[in-house]
Order: C-alpha cells, then structure tokens, then sequence
C-alpha cells in the first residue's frame, strides 16, 4: 500500500506539562495553508492543520478532527488499514504501475535557508545521475534545536509512506521516498519537503499541556470516516 500525505500534510503525537526543549515550528503548504508542528525532547508531539491533526502520545500516533460535537479521534495504524482494506475492496484487480523506490537516489545539490533556518538541499536523482525534474527535493537541516520537529515529521514520513510525483501522470507513476532519503529525514529537520510544505518560522518555549491532550472521544477507523466526512483518503495498492 503507497498513501500519499494523509489530510494532505499529514502528520504526529503526546502529553504532559511543557519540557525544556518545547518548540514549535509553523510551517506553510503548498495549499497556502499553515501547518504547525509542536513537540518536546520526549517524543510528544502534535501536527495540525486546520480542524485536523495527528497526535502522538507514548509512542502511538492518533488521527485527531473537530465538528460541532466536538474533537473525536482515530488510532492512525486503524485508519491507515482501514484505507488499505478500502482500496484493496475498490480496486481488486488493478496495480498501477508504480516505480520501485530502490531506482532513486538522493543526491545532495547545495545548500538553502528556509525560513531563517539552514539546511542541505537533497534532489532525487535515477540511478544514472539523471533529475526527476521540478518538485523532487527536500531540504533537510541538522540545526540541534530542531531535533524534537524533526522526529516528528520523520515518524510520519515512515508512518504515511509519503509519495512523490516522478512523472506528469498524476494516476500511474508515483514513487515512493527513496530509502536514502528517508535516512537523511530522521537524521535531521525537513524545513522544505519538495512543494507539500517549507518552515516559516520557528519558536521555543513552553507548548500547553493541552495540546497533547487525546480526545475524549477514540473511534473505530468506519465510525471516524463516517463522522469525518471530509477526509479523502487516496491509496494506491
């Protein structure tokens, strides 16, 4: 199963009063939209935008969403098979033609700041050196104090099997997050993933216990979707 960003941004995690490496970082989308991500030196952290967000808590992750009755939840492991049984149910014959990640590597291109933050450009390259084109880099950066962001948005990349585009056929060829890159993105801070989202701005200090606070409200992947009517998954088998 590949799922390109889940809620698009898709994103991470947990609880308890504010550590001393609290930080939050924003982060702006491809969509124009604001993505924010806040997080501790224990793991805890929480990726939201808009009424969603994924919330991590003791190392298990949760799909979080609002509406009139309130905030309401999901276990992201449920829904993720939850999104893979549907897929698997739509489309029992067909297996788009998707390119094996092992065919790509990164290839480190230079360096660039976003949002007031250095890192190390990293482009995806075939195997013969050859460019994926426009929209195939990510800029990672090994800044200390960006730790806590960084694992953050490194558990969902591997949670979420991020995909990429590798050609100009949006429906048959996606490729997964080669294994090289992936290396680089737990290694360090994405603050530029190709054109999905790039750092605005960064600030340390105390992040609400509220934040990592876990709905009331914990359903089974069915019941969520049925209640989160806006959510679209798109999976390719």
């Amino acid at each position: 199963m590949r799922l390109t960003p889940l809620l698009a941004l898709l994103a991470a995690l947990l609880p308890a009063g504010p550590a001393a490496a609290d930080i939050t970082a924003r982060y702006r989308t491809g969509a124009g939209e604001t993505m924010i991500v806040e997080a501790n030196d224990r793991g805890d952290s929480r990726i939201s935008r808009g009424s969603s967000a994924v919330l991590t808590r003791d190392g298990v992750s949760y799909v979080v969403a609002s509406d009139r009755s309130g905030d309401f939840a999901v276990r992201q492991d449920e829904l993720l098979a939850e999104a893979g049984r549907r897929a698997r149910e739509r489309f029992p014959r067909r297996s788009p033609r998707l390119l094996r990640a092992g065919i790509y590597r990164a290839v480190a291109t230079g360096t660039e700041t976003v949002g007031g933050r250095a890192g190390i450009r990293w482009e995806l390259r075939q195997r013969d050196g050859a460019a994926l084109g426009e929209g195939s880099d990510f800029v990672i950066s090994r800044e200390r104090d960006l730790a806590p962001i960084g694992r953050a948005l490194a558990r969902q990349f591997s949670i979420a099997r991020y995909t990429i585009m590798t050609s100009d056929d949006p429906v048959g060829r996606l490729g997964v997050v080669p294994v090289s890159l992936h290396w680089h993105i737990r290694a360090g801070t994405v603050i530029r993933a190709e054109r999905l989202f790039s750092l605005a701005d960064v600030r340390a200090g105390p992040v609400p216990a509220s934040a990592f606070a876990l709905p009331a409200t914990i359903l089974p992947a069915d019941r969520f979707l049925a209640r989160a009517t806006w959510i679209r998954l798109r999976v390719v088998d």
